[in-house]
């Protein structure tokens, strides 16, 4: 692992994976939100906002089928 910063309240390391940890002064590993936190607090990743879902298809916005001619 690669160290990238280290300060009084923890050290960043970059894996070979390319991802990120975190480590806190007593040895112990920051994750989840807390980890999410200080990468983005120290401009090592970048988060955007979620896509908005598409809209379910309901049979109001459904387009009816074209009718076929009988033969």
């Amino acid at each position: 692992m690669e160290l990238v910063k280290k300060n009084e309240n923890y050290i960043i390391y970059k894996k070979r994976s390319g991802r990120y940890c975190i480590q806190n002064p007593k040895g112990g590993w920051i994750r989840g939100a807390d980890k999410v936190k200080v990468l983005l607090d120290e401009k090592l990743i970048k988060m955007e906002a979620p896509k908005p879902k598409a809209q379910p298809v309901t049979a109001e916005t459904t387009p009816a089928p074209a009718e076929t001619p009988p033969k």
